[in-house]
């Protein structure tokens, strides 16, 4: 996974030709985007994302990416005394 300058969270792996051998011919697959070779997604990030705390996890073959936003900058109160 790669951040790019202006904001953009690319995606990128390749996966092996596992799934039409004749052993995994009892493997029952929903969906799959490609069943073999290279692959890459690219989604841009809001302004508000806190890019230093982006995190991902892969289990059971799923990729998941938590990307918290970022907090607002705390206004501070200011006392002002008039002369």
């Amino acid at each position: 996974m790669e951040i790019s300058e202006d904001n953009i969270l690319t995606i990128s792996g390749e996966r092996p030709n596992k799934y039409k051998t004749s052993e995994n011919n009892n493997m029952k697959i929903s969906k799959m985007e490609c069943q073999y070779g290279k692959f890459s997604r690219s989604f841009s990030i809001p302004e508000t994302a806190d890019l230093d705390k982006i995190q991902a996890k892969m289990e059971n073959g799923s990729l998941e990416v938590i990307i918290p936003k970022a907090e607002p900058p705390k206004t501070q109160r200011r006392t002002i005394q008039v002369q």
